[in-house]
């Protein structure tokens, strides 16, 4: 049986692979999963396919998106610009073609602009109860380890089938292939001034049950953040399990049709395995972080090499003296972070690791 493990996390690291006698991890954002390759598969069994680049799973997400029979379920963290435009573009012939089709939608509205707005309240008035989105914003928190709370899950869920999830912003200066810097958006937030004018991130699509996993997570998150833009800063609860009960989550009929996409289902790509787990963390865990505790866990059982790549990189005390035990017993450390030079962006200020 050969290892395979894939984590995901919010803004500790998004790449990590853990070599026990073979490593193979290209990984990102969000989520933390471990999945072990056997040769024998039952059913249930997942299939993963590694994106070498953001474009590539933008690509594979639109295929999706044009196969959506029942339900969208999106998370997609910065938004905006020539990306956003085909999503939503997308997203209105669907909605057309499909009369049963639901889109949900959760973002940031950091980066976009009044025509993004104007395209966005057109959905909304065109299919008032079929396209829903909700807005996050980075909300204060009294915490010594946190300044503010925000969304940061970037996920799509078809048909509680097919999904994708990593780190890659739906944004055209966030995805990119990595091999040009795009134009200055037209009409851009100021917030992009801070911001790299392009990134190439990684991600990984996928199908099966964990999909219906995810989708759970997302409807707690999405309602988290329309509880809180309907009350006050004081009301403001940031643990999405009190919401398990009180969101738009609802199963899909398994008589109905779904999406089959191809590129996908017959991809040569796949890696197939039983064995998935799903870790979803944030500021209300505060020191029982599951994700990092995982990685600290993982890191200290190193036997050969740990890979870590990830632009803003600041991990906490425990996995830094877990990646220095590592090393101390021979254990191979490649780390490959952003650095902070004259033309870094200013982004890259806030992280670095020391």
């Amino acid at each position: 049986m050969k290892r395979i493990i894939f984590l995901f996390t919010a803004s500790i690291f998004p790449i990590l692979s853990i070599a026990e006698q073979q490593a193979t991890v290209p990984a990102s954002t969000c989520f933390l999963e471990q999945y072990s390759e056997s040769v024998d598969c039952p059913s249930n069994s997942q299939v993963f396919i590694p994106m070498q680049h953001s474009m590539e799973m933008f690509e594979h997400d639109l295929a999706c998106l044009k196969e959506a029979e029942q339900m969208i379920e999106m998370s997609v963290c910065f938004m905006g610009g020539k990306i956003l435009k085909q999503l939503l573009a997308v997203f209105n012939e669907r909605l057309k073609a499909r009369p049963e089709l639901e889109v949900y939608i959760l973002g940031s509205p950091m980066l976009l602009t009044d025509h993004d707005y104007r395209e966005i309240a057109l959905l909304r008035n065109n299919y008032p109860d079929r396209f829903h989105l909700q807005l996050t914003v980075s909300t204060p928190c009294e915490s010594l380890e946190y300044r503010v709370t925000d969304n940061h899950i970037k996920c799509m869920i078809v048909d509680e089938k097919y999904f994708s999830i990593g780190g890659t912003n739906f944004d055209e200066a966030l995805c990119t292939d990595g091999r040009f810097t795009p134009p200055p958006v037209e009409g851009a937030s100021p917030a992009r001034s801070i911001l790299p004018r392009g990134v190439r991130d990684y991600d990984i699509v996928g199908k099966g049950s964990l999909a219906k996993e995810i989708r759970a997570v997302f409807h707690k998150h999405y309602a988290l953040w329309e509880h809180y833009e309907q009350h006050s800063y004081a009301d403001f609860i940031n643990d999405p399990e009190y919401f398990a009960d009180k969101s738009h989550y609802k199963p899909l009929d398994p008589s109905k049709p779904q999406a089959q996409v191809v590129a996908i289902d017959h991809s040569a790509e796949q890696i197939a395995t039983s064995n998935a787990q799903l870790f979803v963390s944030g500021p209300h865990q505060a020191k029982a972080n599951c994700i990092a505790q995982e990685y600290a866990r993982l890191i200290k059982g190193a036997k050969q090499e740990i890979v870590i790549g990830n632009l803003y990189s600041n991990p906490s005390p425990p996995i830094c003296d877990a990646l220095k035990q590592s090393v101390a017993r021979g254990v191979a450390l490649t780390y490959i972070t952003n650095g902070r030079y004259s033309d870094s962006p200013f982004f890259c200020q806030f992280f670095f690791l020391r």
